[in-house]
């Protein structure tokens, strides 16, 4: 691998895994077993979300000082975990998972450009753009889905 970004380049096998989990949770993955509706996680599940980045990073990082000779292991870590909990937070349908790809694609795009891999750094700008147009859209659909409080009578 010339850009040594070896946790990225493994991150594609596990997106398989993981977009089929999404696609059954999707359907099916509501407490009555129908399709999940646009939702925020709770506190706990948001910061179990976010401390898994932190140990899942941390991981990564050994593991590619140790094992390889990636020039950018902390880069690669920290884009990686936080794409790992991001896709489950997506499979979930939590409205969070948005700000983490965000944050990775801010990351990956410098990262890209530095490794002199142009056209996946731009490809990167485009999911980037994607991200907040779906943040925006599902906003809107979670707002589109809350039950509107009638407006108070007038006195």
């Amino acid at each position: 691998m010339g850009s040594g970004l070896y946790a990225d380049a493994g991150l594609q096998v596990v997106y398989t895994g993981l977009a089929l989990y999404g696609w059954y949770s999707w359907l099916y993955g509501a407490e009555d077993h129908t399709a999940l509706k646009v939702h925020n996680p709770t506190a706990p599940q948001l910061a179990a979300c976010l401390a898994a980045v932190v140990v899942i990073a941390l991981a990564i990082q050994y593991g590619l000082h140790r094992f390889t000779g990636s020039t950018v292991a902390g880069w690669d870590a920290i884009t990686t975990a936080l794409s790992l909990v991001a896709q489950f937070m997506l499979s979930r349908k939590w409205i969070a998972n948005w700000w983490l790809w965000i944050a990775a694609d801010l990351i990956y795009i410098p990262l890209y450009a530095v490794k002199g891999l142009w056209l996946t750094s731009g490809l990167y700008a485009i999911f980037l753009a994607m991200c907040l147009a779906g943040l925006m859209e599902w906003r809107a659909a979670q707002r589109a889905a809350s039950p509107q409080t009638p407006p108070l009578p007038a006195s």
